[in-house]
């Protein structure tokens, strides 16, 4: 076994040869470093497997990954989840890696699986780090040994990993030692359990036909998989989570200027998530409407000061360059005004409004005329501000 100091050496030299080949693409790209760092906090320079899974998918992607930033994170999470989930090379590589620290707990020589499971999902679960003198000692040393937790600044225990707590299903791990309860499978070298005495078991010709059968289908499956992939990516809690914090905490910020900032970073990526599960509201997204109705207020909010500063349109006095007036408003979904007639009522006459307005109209109606043929854009294939 690797000591932590051949690890981390490993780690080193592992990501130094694709920060090289990072600086050197055809269209140089300047976040190297900060990815460098992303990958660091999410292996913790000791899982070489992971860290190996992470430069192949960042590499191989460099043309789909936004500039890393803090704003970005949440979407650089997201494409990082859809080719560990979705990408069949990538898909098997974690895997095998899954499948390696299932067998750690299933198999381990100290401890019940039951035992490392209570202990796993308890800071797993945790909204706050876990003090390490609450919990029994040489069990937490286990969990850490395996590579499930780890130690934060202050000595406290939290999830190794961001990908792991979200893609590693504890319930799949059976609570029993040296038991898996996976079903075996004839097609991966693993043999079926013999027949009773007293079964036949199944004619050969029934059973030619089945194998053919099985073999069709894994056949059917790999061609739809390469050729009609499916591009529905699940949303996690944490990302859920994370724009609520933003978006409720919008009412904290003082400074005007920076307020309005703020909205529009957050109209930005919850837009482009919502565009990239093929949503049409943060309820369908999160299932939570008070999120959506508080998301739509604040969309409502940016959408009456950017007209205040007659910024109707896409202006390059924003941040982003593409959300003014109109498009904010816009991006407020029929759930929303379903779920709150008051908001409905407010922004129906907001838009209405800007109608009757001879040296605003124009804008308006082009900026509408343009979302409506955004054909890429699920969220706003239509504008449901736009109402009699």
């Amino acid at each position: 076994m690797q000591n932590n100091n051949d690890l981390e050496q490993e780690f080193i030299d592992l990501v130094d040869d694709w920060l090289e080949e990072w600086e050197n693409l055809a269209q140089p790209r300047k976040d190297g470093k900060l990815f460098y760092k992303q990958i660091f906090d999410w292996t913790n320079k000791q899982d070489i497997a992971l860290a190996k899974i992470l430069v192949n998918i960042i590499r191989d992607n460099s043309e789909i990954f936004p500039s890393l930033s803090e704003e970005n994170l949440p979407n650089i999470k997201e494409i990082i989840k859809e080719k560990l989930t979705q990408n069949p090379e990538i898909k098997n590589q974690f895997k095998e890696r899954l499948e390696e620290l299932k067998q750690k707990i299933i198999n381990n020589n100290n401890y019940s699986p039951r035992e490392l499971l209570d202990l796993l999902e308890k800071i797993w679960n945790s909204t706050e780090p876990i003090r390490e003198e609450d919990e029994n000692h040489s069990l937490v040393e286990e969990l850490l040994n395996i590579g499930l937790i780890k130690k934060d600044s202050k000595g406290k225990l939290i999830p190794f990993s961001w990908i792991y707590q979200d893609l590693f299903d504890l319930k799949e791990i059976p609570t029993v030692r040296g038991t898996d309860s996976s079903p075996p499978n004839p097609l991966d070298g693993t043999s079926l359990p013999p027949p009773p005495p007293h079964q036949k078991g199944l004619s050969r010709p029934l059973s030619l036909t089945i194998f053919i059968g099985i073999i069709f289908l894994m056949f059917y499956g790999c061609v739809k998989s390469i050729f009609f992939p499916d591009r529905s990516i699940q949303p996690t809690v944490s990302l859920c989570k994370d724009f609520k914090n933003r978006v409720f905490n919008t009412g904290l910020i003082e400074d005007r200027n920076e307020l309005r900032d703020e909205r529009d970073k957050i109209i930005q990526q919850i837009a482009d998530s919502l565009n990239l599960h093929s949503k049409k509201s943060l309820q369908e997204l999160c299932d939570d409407k008070d999120l959506e109705i508080k998301f739509a207020e604040v969309l409502y909010t940016q959408a009456s000061r950017l007209a205040e500063e007659k910024i109707y349109v896409g202006n390059s006095s924003l941040p982003s360059g593409k959300y003014g007036a109109v498009r904010s408003l816009c991006l407020i979904s029929q759930t929303a005004l379903d779920l709150d007639p008051e908001l409905k009522k407010k922004v129906i006459n907001l838009m209405s409004g800007w109608r009757t307005i001879e040296t605003v109209k124009k804008q308006v109606e082009a900026e509408i005329e343009l979302i409506q043929q955004e054909k890429g854009r699920v969220n706003l294939s239509r504008c449901p501000a736009d109402q009699p």
